[in-house]
């Protein structure tokens, strides 16, 4: 179900991501019955939504310097600490800042909204794969 396939193909996964993004709008217009409530969490979810983005263009470029780096006979051990250094910094950065949403989220909605939307977001929408197929890995 959703991004949990084991479709490799990346235009592929972004097509189930898209089809999940669009049945998680629909299933918090089911779930939140108060529109303001319903609105702010919609907001909360674009904001998720970018932090993953820009996450996953951090993995990729990490990847693709990894990748670099490697390649490079001339490279230190320097070279690679500092950027193993860079990316734990960036990474942290996102876990936190996703937290954050996270727990926003949980504000806008009572416990019996957040468990349906929260099932949801486990079951369809899965950050690891979103992440890990803009960056190639």
């Amino acid at each position: 179900c959703g991004l949990r396939s084991k479709a490799t193909d990346p235009e592929a996964l972004q097509a189930q991501l898209k089809a999940s993004k669009v049945a998680e709008r629909q299933l918090l217009e089911d779930v939140v019955e108060d529109s303001k409530r319903a609105e702010t969490f919609g907001l909360l979810l674009d904001e998720r939504d970018t932090i993953v983005s820009v996450y996953a263009d951090v993995v990729a470029d990490y990847i693709a310097s990894m990748r670099a780096l490697n390649s490079d006979y001339d490279a230190t051990a320097e070279d690679f600490e500092r950027l193993i250094t860079d990316y734990r910094s960036a990474r942290q950065s996102y876990q936190q800042d996703l937290i954050s949403v996270i727990q926003r989220m949980k504000a806008t909605t009572n416990e019996k909204e957040w468990k349906r939307l929260a099932k949801f977001q486990l079951q369809e929408l899965n950050p690891r794969e979103t992440t890990q197929s803009k960056g190639g890995a």
